[in-house]
């Protein structure tokens, strides 16, 4: 919830997992694991993620299309002061994959992105254009309503 952002990593972790194609008409419901790491590279200092809810599933669609639902809660710490934010990320977020192997995600609600140069919260909707090497070429919101937490982390 949707790698250089957290919600890609679990997405394409997920993807990898899945097979493109699901043997049957009915979709795939799985849960959805989310690990403890360090974002680098996105503020002027390291941020730890911790994980204190993850109760995601991903849906697999027969035609590959994938939707990740349920809670996600999240602690951000800044590595250098100790500050720490609490976030709910728990979207939804809709994955589109290519047959070129490039990837659409599209987030909905609340959700975490970063790198890019950027660590953001985003509360609407935001996609993701990602190719087959899972890097992201493409970042657009049309929400108003996005934080930089990186800010938020820096304040004393």
């Amino acid at each position: 919830m949707k790698r250089l952002i957290f919600v890609i990593c679990l997405a394409v972790a997920a993807a990898l997992l899945v097979p493109s194609v699901a043997a049957a008409d009915q979709p795939i419901r799985e849960g959805l694991p989310a690990e403890d790491f360090t974002i680098q590279g996105s503020c002027a200092f390291d941020v730890d993620l911790q994980v204190l809810v993850n109760n995601e599933f991903i849906t697999t669609f027969s035609d590959g299309r994938q939707l990740i639902t349920g809670a996600l809660k999240v602690r951000l710490t800044n590595v250098e002061t100790g500050k720490s934010i609490d976030l709910n990320i728990s979207g939804p977020g809709f994955i589109t994959p290519h047959e070129d192997g490039s990837v659409t995600f599209q987030l909905n609600g609340r959700s975490l992105v970063f790198d890019l140069g950027l660590l953001e919260l985003t509360s609407g909707p935001a996609i993701l254009e990602i190719d087959p090497s899972g890097t992201v070429v493409s970042y657009t919101t049309t929400s108003a309503a996005t934080v930089d937490l990186c800010a938020v982390l820096a304040d004393p």
